[in-house]
């Protein structure tokens, strides 16, 4: 349920203009083209010009039955689910019943703590919704994978580490959206679905649009989400369905959601017009421009291209942009097998809403800025479709290297370890993470956290490779056993997040 924060690659090409006049007839064909380079099994695509529907189609399939993807298939809509979160809130502070930066959260919600009581006493709605708290985002895991109940587990946070001070940067974090979605819960008196469907999905009239929990959503037109195994496989449409275990009630206000391009074109011409729909004031107007207004600012790891601006900063469920000149709000996700892209553009009245039945692929964005230069008469200075290839290539095999370890340090020859497997044994625990459980069996290593075991393969020393499927999506890490002063092993590091487990 994360963004991409920058356009990593794009092919410079001189500066020229589409031409309009066939544009939209070669739409189609051009969008089916990029999703079958791209390996993408299904999508939808809806475009709203002031106030027109001008293209609504979709693409390939949306399940294992070949159906096919329209614009009415549902989807989950993952991270985008946050501009729906922050718009409930906002219409809560409108009511005088929250505020968004002079109440303590705690307030509202007393089992919310951080590891330093002065923070927790600070630490605002608009501080949470604006991802600059500093609390890491892998705490967000626990929420998806415990068992345990919601309460107890955001009372865990305290366990965290984290700055002793509120930032300017974006520390994207999804458990910070389920602890104000909770808090707005417990204000309204009322569960955080019921919320978002009374504040925004009914005035909106959003019947498209949902919780992934609710039996309603299996029962309709929608995706399912895929997988494979490489990204020549996808191009050759070879894909794997992905039966997804884990619960996202939890994680609710940060992802939990569907909806089709329909409605997410209606959603987002309501926040393009500042609350108004159909001629009418329905959601509060002070609360829309604060949502969009900057609050942090994105760290970029490298130069964008050019036509946007340097910088991009995170308003409240939005991500504040520009493209060639022109203002543009935007917000994507992602879950295991699904994408999804909204992106508005006020000063020229175009909202462009993309869904997509595999992870990672960032081809909306590429998809509006295409149609932006076409529509808006921009300069067309990229080859977008070829950008998308070469994009969602990268990503894919980033995102496979991550299930076998490309991204980890080379074993180390003729590096045994000091401990006969049987030593390792024990569990393992952390206040916010839980519990490790290690045994060994027939010389093989096995440990199990949050109900699933997995064996190990020894990598170097006292270090050990493990091969996991967290929230469906493949991760490999480095699990080293640490020992102390008598050769006794006395904690697990995972290396990545240096999460220490203490053996008890």
């Amino acid at each position: 349920m994360f963004p991409s924060l920058l356009l990593r690659s794009a092919a410079t090409a001189a500066p020229t203009r589409i031409n309009r006049s066939t544009f939209w007839s070669d739409l189609p064909a051009l969008i089916d083209k990029a999703r079958i380079q791209c390996g993408v099994p299904g999508m939808s695509i809806a475009v709203l010009h002031k106030n027109e529907l001008i293209f609504a189609e979709g693409f390939g399939k949306r399940n294992e039955k070949n159906d096919p993807f329209t614009p009415e298939t549902l989807s989950p809509i993952a991270s985008v689910t946050k501009s729906f979160t922050a718009m409930a809130l906002a219409q809560l502070v409108a009511e005088g019943k929250m505020d968004w930066d002079t109440t303590p959260i705690s307030t509202y919600l007393p089992e919310f703590a951080l590891k330093d009581p002065v923070l927790t006493s600070q630490v605002t709605l608009a501080d949470l919704l604006s991802h600059r708290t500093g609390v890491p985002g892998e705490v967000s895991v626990p929420f998806l994978c415990s068992k345990a109940p919601l309460n107890e587990l955001l009372s865990r946070l305290r366990f965290s580490d984290q700055p002793s001070k509120l930032g300017a940067k974006t520390i994207y974090n999804n458990a910070m959206y389920t602890v104000a979605g909770e808090a707005g819960a417990r204000v309204a008196g009322m569960p955080y679905e019921d919320l978002v469907r009374q504040k925004v999905l009914e005035p909106l009239g959003l019947h498209n649009s949902g919780f992934t929990a609710d039996e309603r959503w299996t029962l309709a037109n929608h995706t399912q989400p895929f997988e494979t195994e490489s990204f020549e496989a996808a191009q050759r449409g070879e894909f794997t369905r992905i039966v997804q275990s884990e619960d996202y009630t939890r994680l609710a206000a940060a992802g939990s959601m569907y909806s089709n391009v329909l409605d997410l074109v209606r959603w987002g011409k309501t926040v393009l017009d500042l609350g108004q729909l159909d001629g009418k004031q329905v959601l509060d107007k002070a609360s829309v421009e604060q949502v969009l207004k900057p609050h942090t600012i994105m760290d970029l790891s490298s130069k964008r291209p050019t036509g946007f601006s340097p910088f991009m900063a995170y308003g409240l469920g939005w991500t504040v942009d520009s493209y060639k000149g022109q203002p543009l709000y935007w917000h994507d996700g992602g879950l295991a097998g699904v994408t999804s892209y909204l992106g508005i553009m006020p000063d020229s009245d175009l909202v462009v809403a993309t869904l997509i039945n595999r992870l990672p692929v960032q081809l909306g964005s590429r998809l509006l800025y295409m149609i932006a230069d076409a529509l808006l008469d921009l300069p067309k200075t990229y080859d977008w479709i070829e950008a998308s290839v070469k994009d969602v290539q990268e990503e894919t095999d980033l995102y496979i290297g991550l299930g076998v370890g490309k991204h980890l340090p080379e074993r180390m020859a003729d590096k045994p370890m000091t401990l006969p497997l049987s030593a390792f044994e024990g569990r393992y625990t952390h206040p916010l993470y839980e519990t490790i459980s290690v045994r060994s069996e027939d010389d093989k290593l096995f440990f199990t956290i949050w109900d699933k075991e997995y064996q190990v393969e020894h990598y170097h020393q006292n270090v050990f490779l493990v091969k996991m499927n967290v929230t469906a999506i493949p991760c490999a890490s480095l699990l080293e056993f640490k020992t102390d002063a008598d050769g006794s092993a006395v904690a697990i590091v995972v290396s990545e997040a240096n999460i220490e487990y203490k053996r008890q």
